[in-house]
């Protein structure tokens, strides 16, 4: 397992800032760290790997990106950027990589 130096994210060129991450999930078969954004309604990841605001910099932060959602309450089920949920909270990663969220207020798990 690599050693994890993450202190923190800067995701806001390309996706905009991390809002209330809630709950988290290591991810297989890379050890990406996946977590809940409950008030921007979105799932987003963290990968190893260079800081996504200076891919020269050695700060060992890895990367971040949106993995799903809208970033719009409602709870539409499509493609990544195409589907919405409602204050997701619960994470979890099946060994086949398949993401499930518990859609809080949507009352709903969804994969």
């Amino acid at each position: 397992v690599p050693l994890w130096k993450t202190t923190g994210m800067n995701i806001t060129e390309k996706k905009g800032p991390i809002s209330t991450p809630f709950r988290i999930a290591i991810g297989y078969p890379n050890d990406t760290i996946y977590f809940s954004d409950v008030k921007q309604h979105q799932i987003k990841a963290i990968q190893q790997g260079p800081n996504i605001a200076n891919e020269s910099a050695s700060s060992g932060r890895g990367h971040g990106y949106l993995v799903a959602g809208s970033g719009h309450q409602g709870c539409v089920d499509g493609t990544a950027t195409l589907a919405q949920f409602n204050h997701p909270k619960g994470i979890a990663v099946d060994p086949e990589g398949n993401i499930f969220v518990a859609d809080g207020l949507n009352y709903k798990i969804r994969k």
